[in-house]
């Protein structure tokens, strides 16, 4: 069972693999962005006051400055 569904910006896109290693079921944003659990940009998204383009109530997560590895530690975090 998927433990929830993630949309990447395209920019982000080499997550992908890693997030379905982890169980996640893994969507673009401009398709699912709207159904998503989480929702993770490139953080070229963000305006100059850090305020997100998208407009969701799934936690969006900013991969800008992060490894792989934190940016799925946040992704598990915000939907555990």
């Amino acid at each position: 069972m998927p433990r929830g569904i993630v949309a990447l910006d395209d920019k982000v896109a080499y997550l992908r693999e890693r997030l379905a290693r982890e169980g996640f079921e893994v969507i673009g944003l401009a398709e699912g962005w709207k159904r998503a659990d989480a929702v993770i940009t490139s953080g070229m998204n963000e305006n100059m006051t850090g305020a997100q383009d998208i407009k969701t109530t799934a936690p969006v997560i900013s991969a800008a400055g992060r490894s792989p590895e934190e940016v799925v530690a946040a992704v598990k975090a915000r939907l555990a």
